[in-house]
């Protein structure tokens, strides 16, 4: 890769992080909650340290957020096969609320992407 495709990346990298909080800000949560979302919305069912070691976030950040969205109704925990463990998947509720949200990050994500191309 050419030193000028390898910035090209990491500017389209930035570009897509700043627009996610942008998106993050216009739906009214926070940065982490699209992380969240992001992670169940593809690759449910998940555990919340798979969230914080993907996005590079704090455990104990990634866990507050989920009590939160747990409350909410967004999101449910399931039993795993280690007992103490739970696996976060979306709602129903939740699902409703993340179709807009992901729709609307694809289309950022493949926007960025295709600058890069």
């Amino acid at each position: 890769m050419k030193q000028h495709d390898l910035a090209a990346f990491f500017q389209t990298v930035a570009d897509i992080e700043k627009n996610y909080e942008h998106l993050a800000k216009q739906e009214g949560v926070g940065y982490v909650e699209p992380a969240v979302f992001h992670m169940l919305w593809h690759y449910a069912p998940c555990l919340q340290k798979n969230i914080a070691h993907i996005w590079q976030l704090p455990k104990q950040t990634v866990n507050n957020h989920c009590k939160t969205l747990l409350e909410k109704g967004l999101i449910t925990a399931v039993q795993g096969d280690d007992k103490r463990e739970k696996l976060l998947v979306l709602s129903e509720q939740g699902k409703a609320f993340c179709r807009p949200l992901m729709e609307k990050l694809a289309h950022i994500e493949q926007q960025a992407l295709a600058i890069v191309e």
